[in-house]
């Protein structure tokens, strides 16, 4: 079983302090609240600028130790493909992976936004990306 609990539970602590008391509670997942003029995350100051707030956040999570699976298996995948290139690879093949919600499983329509976010390092062919079913 995993468990969340929601940055809003301590409203009286700086909200890196709250995502540090989560992660060391041994609390997997995290519940960000966003109410208008009460939680330690606002929406009316996030909407001035989301690309902002959105790189405050993700480095505010990921400082505190809290991590998404799918952020964590996003990671290591690109570096497997990383692995690949560099070791020359005429493709790669994975498995469809796991599913989150009623989303699909892996499909290359969701692993091309992915692959293009590696920044400086050149784009695989995806037609030499594999995706094959369990047995």
């Amino acid at each position: 079983m995993k468990l969340s609990c929601a940055d809003f539970t301590w409203p009286l602590l700086p909200h890196q302090d709250v995502l540090r008391l989560i992660h060391s509670l041994d609390i997997e997942g995290l519940d960000l609240g966003l109410f208008v003029e009460r939680s330690h995350i606002r929406p009316e100051i996030i909407r001035r600028d989301i690309p902002m707030w959105a790189g405050i956040l993700r480095e505010r999570i990921r400082g505190a130790g809290l991590e998404s699976e799918r952020e964590a298996g996003v990671r290591l995948f690109l570096a497997m493909l990383e692995l690949a290139r560099r070791l020359e690879a005429p493709g790669m093949t994975i498995l469809p992976g796991a599913r989150f919600g009623d989303e699909p499983g892996m499909t290359r329509s969701r692993v091309r936004p992915r692959v293009s976010k590696r920044g400086s390092m050149p784009p695989p062919r995806m037609d030499q990306l594999g995706i094959r079913g369990h047995p």
